[in-house]
């Protein structure tokens, strides 16, 4: 990518697609978008970018500091539940709060790339519907990549 390019795509502004990230000191939240980075097939995450676009950079010590956090956020979620288990579980698992966020960024980017599927295919919406690893998403969690 030229700095051109850069700064076009940066214009643009965040989205579903790319998310501006000022600085992460937080590991659960870096292991949040890095699992949301994983699941989206083409979302990119800028550090050093603030919300509105503009690039507020990082120094070499921000640089080791965060590959270090990212380091350990990537080791303390590379754990993949075997087995069955509810929406709710899923996002405690997950540590994540927000059922909208859980289920738009997680859940259904999992069953939409075939890592995970529904118990109940036929009844979406049913109280007693669990997800499962597919075999593709337990080949991956053998491979490390968390899905």
């Amino acid at each position: 990518m030229t700095e051109i390019d850069l700064l076009l795509t940066l214009s643009r502004g965040g989205d579903s697609c790319q998310q501006f990230k000022r600085d992460a000191t937080h590991a659960e939240g870096m292991a949040a978008e890095l699992a949301a980075l994983a699941n989206s097939g083409g979302r990119t995450a800028f550090l050093g970018v603030a919300d509105d676009g503009s690039i507020a950079g990082l120094d070499a010590a921000d640089v080791r500091r965060l590959n270090q956090l990212i380091s350990n956020a990537a080791n303390s979620r590379n754990q993949v539940r075997v087995g069955e288990m509810s929406r709710a579980g899923l996002a405690a698992n997950l540590r994540l709060k927000d059922k909208n966020h859980f289920r738009n960024s997680y859940q259904q980017a999992a069953v939409a790339t075939d890592l995970m599927e529904m118990t109940i295919a036929d009844k979406p919406q049913s109280s007693k519907q669990k997800y499962r690893l597919t075999s593709l998403g337990k080949a991956h969690a053998a491979q490390g990549d968390s899905p």
